[in-house]
C-alpha cells in the first residue's frame, strides 16, 4: 500500500491539470414544434395556457390546443348553433368560466365555449355599446374579466355567466375624447366607471382595477414587473438563437414558449441538472473503464489505448500514452488483496501491474498474451474482464476465447485453463467462446455473461477438470438466459442484475440445481423501464440502482420497485455512453463513462418535481369513427374532456380512447396505467402509449380509469375516468327476456298439462283394463263362455275370486300385507307370489296398492271427503306417501284429481 502511495503523489507531481469539470452541452433545451408536428400553420401569433392546463396558439389557420404531445385544431365545430371558427387569431384570454376571448387580426372578437366546443362571434352584444364594433385590443385581467377596446377607443369589459350568456359592459366612453376622422383620443383619460379605476392611453394601454386600489401604483408596479420579466425573457430567447418571433410566453412552470411568423414554436426549458460532464479535449473513441485508486484517483482507460488518471475532481494528473507504456485499451480494473491491479484490455490481453517502487510508474507490468503453441496460455487476446470468487479463484472472460481460470506457478507465473487447457466439459460447436462478464451469487455459483447467452458453473471444485458448464438453450423457461448478456452486476443484497442487449433488465430471483433452471424477474414497462438496452450498472450508497443505457440514465428504487429516466430535460448531456463503464466513488459520486468523456453526478442531490398537473380523456373514437358523432346526441354537449359518462349502442362496443398527461416539462417522464372496471382484472400498463383500445366489449356498465405515473413526482396523484354504459340489443333487454320468460312459460304450461291428461288417461286405460280383468274372473262362470286359460295357468276360478275378497275385506287395513294374504290362501311367501304374479301380471303388494288407488279414486270423485279422509278409507296410514303414489299412478295430485273430475 505504501509503495502504492508513493507511487500516486508521484503521479500528481508530474503534470498540472489539464481538465476541470465541465458541465451540459448547454444550459437551455430547445423544442421545435412545426406543422410536421401537428401545427396547422408556421404562423403562430399567440399562446396561453388554460386553469386546466392545456396550452392554446393563435395560428393563421385558426386555434389549436396542445396537450405536450398533441396539436388538435380546432377547425369545425360539431354544434348546429355554432358560428364558423375564426383564422388568423391574433390575441386570446381566458374568462372567469374558462371560455377563450379570441380576437384575429381583422378586429373580430369571437368566445370559444371550452365545455361545448362553440365557436360565437361577438356582433349584437357590440352595437348598443360602440359605434365601431372592431375590437384593436384584447387584454385580460386578474378577476377573470377581458378588456376591450373598441377602435373608438370605448373600454369594454366582458365575461360569461355560468350559463353561457355573454355580460358586456361599459368602462370608459369615448364620446368627446377622441378625433372624429382618426380615433385617436385627445389625451391620456384616467376615470372611474361600474365600480372600476381605469386608464385609457394614447399608446393604446388599458388598465383596470377595483375602484378604492391605487390606479397609478398598479400600472408602475406591473410596468416594472414587465419590464424586468420580458428582459429575462428576451435574454432566454436570444440565447436559444431565436431571433424572429411576435409573442414570448411563460406559463406557470417556467416554459418558455415563442411564438414566430413562420417558424412554428419554440419551447424553452431551463433544466436543474445534477449531471457534469468531464470533456477530453482530444480526439478519444470513448471512456471504457473507469476504476477509482485506494489514494482516491481514478484511473481511466480508453478506446484509444491510452490510460489515464484523474484526481477527484475530475482534473488530469498523468497519461500512460500507449507508446510509452503499450498498456493498451482498458475495459476493466480489478485490483486483488495483494494490491496487483488486473487490466483487461481489448487487443493486448492481460496486464498484471504489480507495485515496485523501482519502475517509473510505481508498477511493474505483466504482459499475458496468447500463444498458439503454449495450451497453457490465455485463450484470447480481447479481454473484457477479470473476477474473484469467494474461493479465491480468479477467472479471466475473453471476447475471443471464452473463460480462463487462472492459476499462479511462482511469484509471476500465470497458468491458464480454459476450453483448450482442462475444461473438458466447456461448451462445443464453438458457443460461449465471447464473454463479457461475470458475477457470483450468494450460493457460490458463478454467473457468466456471453454473446451466445448466460452460462454458469459452481464454485467449489478440486481440479479445473471437474468444473460442468451449464447453458440454457434448451429451456423455454429461461429464455432471457438465451439472449446477448451485456452486463451483470451484484448488489449489496447479492442479488444478481443481468442487462441484455434489446432484452431489458433482469433479476435472478431463484436456481432450481435439480432442474438447472434459472429463474428471473424482468423489470419492464411496469416498472418504468423505458430502454430495453442496458450497458452498464451500479450501486449508489442507499441502495438504489443506476442503469446507463446508450444515451439515457435511469434510476431503479427497490423500495418502490420504480424506475425514474433520466434526459436531456433533466440536465443530461447529449452523449453516448460505453458498456460497462460505470464506477461509485468513495464520496458517493458515481462516474460513467461516455465517447465525449466522463459523466459525474452525485445521487443525493437528486431532487424531486413537486409540480402538479392533470390528466385528461383527450379523444374517443367508436368502430374506428370519432366520438364527435356520438356526443350530437347528448344534452348540454360537453368535449369528451369534460365528459363524465357516455352511452353506446350494443354495436358500439369496440372503441380507442385517447388521454394525454399535461406535463410540458419533461413529457417523457410520464408513463401511463388504465383499466376498465368491470371488463379488465388488473391495471394494462402502457409506458408511454397514449391510446388504450377494446373490442367487443360486452353490454354493461364500466369506468374507464387512466392513472400517470411520473417518477420524478412521486406524490403525484393525477387521473381522470370515464364512465360508459354499452347497451344491449334490444332482443336482449329487460322487457324482451321478460316477453320470453311469459312465452316459455305459456307453452311449458300447455305442453306439461297435455301430457299430465294423457298420461293420466293411458294410466287409467291400462289398470282399469287389468282390474277389469280380474273382476271379470272373480264373478263370471263357464256359461259365460270364456276363455279362463288366456289369464291363468293350471288353475281355477276359485283362486281369483278367493283373492278378490281378501283385498276387498281387508283394503282399509294399512297393517295388511303379502304375509297376511299368503297366510289366508294356504300358501307359503314364495310360492303365494309366483301365483299372483302369473294370475294377475302384478306384484302382490303391487296389486293391493292398485286396488286401493282405484278406491281413492272413486271416493275423490263421489264423495267429499278429505284428502286424509280418503287416505284413510284406502288403506293409506300416511297421507303424504298416498299423495306421492296417487300423483305417479295417474299424473295429478290428489286434489287436482278431485277438482278435475268435478268439472
Amino acid at each position: 500500500m505504501t509503495k502504492l502511495k508513493n507511487c500516486l503523489v508521484l503521479l500528481l507531481t508530474i503534470i498540472p491539470a489539464l481538465t476541470v469539470w465541465g458541465q451540459t452541452a448547454s444550459l437551455l433545451v430547445t423544442d421545435h414544434y412545426t406543422t410536421s408536428n401537428g401545427l396547422p400553420s408556421n404562423n403562430v401569433y399567440c399562446a396561453m395556457k388554460d386553469r386546466d392546463g392545456f396550452l392554446w396558439f393563435g395560428t393563421w389557420y385558426g386555434l389549436c390546443r396542445f396537450d405536450g404531445s398533441h396539436f388538435e385544431t380546432m377547425k369545425k365545430s360539431t354544434r348546429p348553433d355554432s358560428d364558423i371558427p375564426p383564422r388568423k387569431i391574433e390575441s386570446m384570454a381566458e374568462d372567469q368560466q374558462g371560455n377563450l376571448w379570441l380576437k384575429t387580426v381583422d378586429w373580430k372578437v369571437y368566445v370559444f365555449y371550452r365545455r361545448t366546443g362553440r365557436f360565437h362571434a361577438l356582433g349584437e352584444e357590440l352595437k348598443h355599446l360602440s359605434q365601431n364594433m372592431q375590437v384593436i385590443k384584447l387584454q385580460a385581467t386578474d378577476n377573470g374579466q377581458v378588456l376591450l377596446l373598441t377602435k373608438d377607443k370605448n373600454l369594454l369589459m366582458a365575461t360569461t355567466t355560468p350559463k353561457g350568456h355573454i355580460d358586456i359592459k361599459t368602462l370608459f366612453s369615448s364620446k368627446g375624447k377622441i378625433n372624429p376622422f382618426t380615433y385617436q383620443l385627445y389625451r391620456d383619460y384616467c376615470e372611474e366607471n361600474n365600480g372600476y379605476s381605469v386608464w385609457v392611453g394614447r399608446d393604446y394601454r388599458i388598465f383596470a382595477v377595483p375602484r378604492g386600489k391605487q390606479l397609478q401604483q398598479r400600472m408602475a408596479d406591473n410596468d416594472n414587473l414587465q419590464q424586468r420579466k420580458n428582459t429575462q425573457l428576451e435574454a432566454i430567447v436570444a440565447q436559444a438563437g431565436i431571433n424572429d418571433y411576435v409573442q414570448i410566453y411563460e406559463d406557470n412552470d417556467r416554459l418558455v414558449w415563442v411564438t414566430t411568423p413562420t417558424n412554428g414554436i419554440y419551447c424553452i426549458h431551463s433544466p436543474k441538472s445534477i449531471f457534469k460532464l468531464i470533456p477530453f479535449d482530444f480526439d478519444q473513441t470513448g471512456v471504457r473503464s473507469i476504476f477509482q485508486l485506494p489514494n482516491g484517483n481514478v484511473l481511466v482507460g480508453t478506446r484509444s489505448r491510452d490510460v489515464f488518471i484523474l484526481n477527484p475532481q475530475g482534473q488530469r494528473i498523468h497519461t500512460f500514452d500507449y507508446k510509452t507504456h503499450g498498456i493498451g485499451a482498458i475495459y476493466h480494473v480489478m485490483a486483488d488483496k495483494h494490491h496487483r491491479l488486473w487490466l483487461s484490455t481489448k487487443r493486448d490481453g492481460l496486464v498484471v501491474a504489480t507495485p515496485d517502487n523501482s519502475q517509473p510508474t510505481g508498477y511493474r507490468l505483466n504482459h499475458y498474451l496468447h500463444d498458439d503453441n503454449n495450451p497453457q496460455s490465455i485463450s484470447g487476446n480481447a479481454v473484457y474482464m477479470t473476477y474473484t470468487d469467494k474461493k479465491g479463484h480468479i477467472w479471466v472472460a475473453t471476447l475471443d476465447g471464452g473463460l480462463n481460470l487462472v492459476k499462479q506457478n511462482g511469484s509471476t507465473q500465470l497458468v491458464f485453463y480454459n476450453r483448450h487447457n482442462g475444461f473438458i466439459n466447456y461448451p462445443s460447436y464453438g458457443l460461449y467462446t465471447e464473454v463479457r462478464n461475470m458475477a457470483e451469487d450468494q450460493h457460490g455459483r458463478l454467473w457468466i455473461g456471453t454473446i451466445d447467452g448466460l452460462m454458469s458453473t459452481d464454485t467449489k471444485f478440486r481440479q479445473p477438470q471437474d468444473i460442468k458448464f451449464e447453458t440454457y438453450k434448451e429451456q423455454r423457461a429461461s429464455s432471457f438466459a438465451n439472449n446477448d448478456i451485456y452486463t451483470i452486476f451484484k448488489d449489496n443484497r447479492d442479488n444478481i442484475w443481468m442487462g441484455a442487449f434489446g432484452g431489458g433488465l433482469s433479476r435472478l430471483t431463484n436456481y432450481d440445481k435439480h432442474k438447472h433452471c434459472p429463474d428471473f424477474k424482468t423489470l419492464g414497462m411496469r416498472e418504468g423501464l423505458r430502454n430495453d438496452v442496458i450497458v452498464s450498472i451500479t450501486e449508489d450508497l442507499n441502495g438504489r440502482l443506476w442503469f446507463a443505457g446508450e444515451t439515457t440514465i435511469a434510476c431503479y428504487n427497490p423500495k418502490n420497485e420504480r424506475i425514474r429516466n433520466f434526459d436531456k430535460y433533466d440536465g443530461l448531456p447529449d452523449v453516448k455512453f460505453e458498456e460497462a463503464s460505470a464506477c461509485r466513488m468513495n464520496n458517493g459520486e458515481i462516474w460513467l463513462g461516455c465517447k465525449q468523456g466522463i459523466i459525474v453526478f452525485d445521487p443525493k442531490h437528486l431532487v424531486n418535481e413537486n409540480s402538479n398537473y392533470h390528466t385528461f380523456i383527450t379523444n374517443m373514437s367508436v368502430n374506428n369513427r370519432n366520438i364527435t358523432q356520438q356526443l350530437e346526441r347528448i344534452e348540454n354537449q360537453h368535449g369528451i374532456d369534460q365528459l363524465k359518462q357516455i352511452e353506446l349502442k350494443h354495436d358500439q362496443n369496440s372503441f380507442t380512447i385517447e388521454f394525454a398527461a399535461l406535463n410540458f416539462i419533461n413529457n417523457n417522464n410520464v408513463a401511463y396505467r388504465y383499466r376498465l372496471k368491470g371488463y379488465d382484472h388488473d391495471w394494462n400498463y402502457s409506458g408511454q402509449n397514449r391510446q388504450a383500445s377494446y373490442t367487443k366489449v360486452p353490454p354493461g356498465n364500466y369506468t374507464f380509469v387512466v392513472e400517470t405515473i411520473d417518477d420524478s413526482n412521486p406524490t403525484l396523484c393525477s387521473r381522470d375516468e370515464l364512465h360508459i354504459c354499452i347497451l344491449p340489443p334490444w332482443w336482449a333487454t329487460w322487457w324482451a327476456y321478460l316477453i320470453y320468460l311469459a312465452v316459455i312459460g305459456i307453452i311449458t304450461f300447455f305442453i306439461v298439462r297435455t301430457g299430465l291428461q294423457m298420461n293420466r288417461m293411458r294410466n287409467e286405460m291400462i289398470i282399469g283394463q287389468r282390474l277389469a280383468k280380474l273382476h271379470t274372473m272373480a264373478t263370471a262362470t263357464p256359461a259365460k263362455e270364456i276363455d279362463y286359460s288366456q289369464y291363468v295357468e293350471q288353475k281355477g276360478m276359485e283362486f281369483i275370486d278367493q283373492l278378490h275378497r281378501i283385498i276387498d275385506e281387508n283394503l282399509q287395513n294399512s297393517e295388511f300385507n303379502i304375509d297376511t294374504m299368503a297366510a289366508e290362501m294356504g300358501l307359503s311367501r314364495s310360492a303365494f307370489f309366483k301365483k299372483v304374479k302369473n294370475v294377475t301380471g302384478f306384484a302382490p303388494l303391487d296389486l293391493i296398492k292398485e286396488f286401493r288407488l282405484s278406491r281413492a279414486a272413486e271416493l275423490l270423485k263421489h264423495t267429499n271427503l278429505s284428502i286424509n279422509e280418503v287416505a284413510y278409507r284406502s288403506g293409506f296410514k300416511d297421507s303424504s306417501y298416498f299423495g306421492k303414489c296417487f300423483r305417479k299412478r295417474f299424473g295429478l295430485s290428489p286434489r287436482d284429481y278431485a277438482s278435475s273430475s268435478r268439472e
